[in-house]
């Protein structure tokens, strides 16, 4: 990744924070310029200091992303963004994206600020499981909005916190468990 990174002048890479921080330890990689423009990161909380690392070695600004397979893009960080501020949320809710956090047991949407799950809906959302219909009616209720799983909360500038999982569920290296 590192060789193609440089041999083709790539000028946007992504990935989850344990690889991207391999690539960073790999024996391979020395600091230094490169054509990037931009690093994308996700799947997995961002830490403060790989946020800093990474603008530093790279000299490129570190977006960090939110999003999942049934809804690619829910929200992100911006370039340019406190480092602390892109580790700590995962931005604010993208344009496309009508976004709503929900009590667990009621249904019903929470103030600002308060924990609940974050529910998404667009144009980017699936449309259902194949061939899993009960799947999807537990995932996309009768509003359109589709269920993440994801436990959160959403400020009055419109930046998204993720607090953990409505469900048991693993995640190693980006990937469910």
């Amino acid at each position: 990744y590192l060789r193609l990174i440089k041999l083709f002048g790539a000028t946007r890479i992504g990935g989850v924070p344990t690889m991207l921080l391999a690539m960073l330890e790999h024996p391979d990689w020395t600091p230094g310029k490169t054509a990037l423009r931009s690093i994308g990161a996700g799947g997995a909380q961002v830490p403060q200091p790989l946020v800093e690392r990474l603008i530093r070695e790279f000299a490129a600004p570190v977006l960090v992303i939110y999003g999942q397979s049934e809804y690619p893009i829910i929200s992100c960080s911006v370039p340019g963004e406190d480092s602390r501020l892109a580790a700590e949320t995962v931005g604010r809710v993208a344009p496309h994206v009508e976004l709503r956090i929900v009590d667990m047991e009621s249904g019903a949407t929470v103030r600002l600020g308060e924990t609940g799950e974050i529910c998404v809906r667009g144009p980017l959302g699936m449309l259902g499981y194949y061939r899993a219909p009960e799947a999807t009616a537990k995932t996309i209720d009768s509003d359109g909005f589709l269920h993440t799983g994801d436990l959160g909360t959403l400020d009055e500038k419109g930046y998204v916190r993720i607090l953990g999982r409505v469900r048991d569920v693993i995640i190693r290296g980006g990937e469910n468990i």
